[in-house]
């Protein structure tokens, strides 16, 4: 398949387009520049009905109905957030129940952050991410809810958030300052 490619000069492409005997015929080239008109239109309102309908640019109704196509309800999430729980249950829906398409799920879901995975044997396995601000409440019940859903059958599977600055042991003296991690 062709990309499309968008066409912002319907009318002058047409008058360029006439037969020469034609070109000099005011009245020829109103008709010509009134139906090309009409046609860029079209054009116009198609592309920009296309563009904003993509997952990347839609908003409000436009993603919801992404969501229901994917099986994603809403459920009172904003739409950038909405937005990440679609591309990640398209993700999931695609699934062969291996570990790195689990591990992609929960980098898209859990948002900016550095993703480690760990195996607990002997069938399980976590997953932890480091992130610079901590998720709501709301945010880690859903992710928790997601990820359990699609995880293999008989495999455990632990969730774990935490802090760029955690709370850790220092190479000196004392303690550092910082937060503790928490399972989702």
């Amino acid at each position: 398949m062709s990309d499309l490619v968008y066409i912002p000069d319907f009318r002058d492409m047409a008058s360029s387009l006439l037969l020469s005997q034609y070109r000099e015929s005011p009245r020829v080239q109103a008709l010509i520049k009134a139906l090309a008109g009409a046609t860029q239109e079209i054009e116009d309102i198609s592309f920009d009905l296309l563009v904003s309908t993509t997952i990347t640019a839609a908003s409000g109704w436009a993603l919801d109905q992404w969501g229901a196509v994917v099986g994603e309800d809403r459920g009172g999430l904003d739409d950038e957030d909405y937005r990440r729980f679609i591309e990640a249950r398209i993700l999931a829906n695609l699934s062969d129940d291996s570990t790195d398409r689990m591990i992609s799920v929960f980098e898209i879901v859990a948002g900016p952050g550095e993703v480690r995975h760990f195996e607990l044997y002997p069938a399980g396995y976590a997953l932890t991410i480091k992130r610079d601000s901590p998720l709501t409440g709301a945010l880690r019940s859903r992710i928790r809810t997601l990820m359990q859903s699609i995880k293999p059958a008989g495999v455990g599977l632990t969730l774990i958030e935490g802090s760029r600055q955690a709370y850790q042991y220092d190479l000196g003296p004392g303690l550092d300052d910082g937060e503790f991690s928490r399972i989702l």
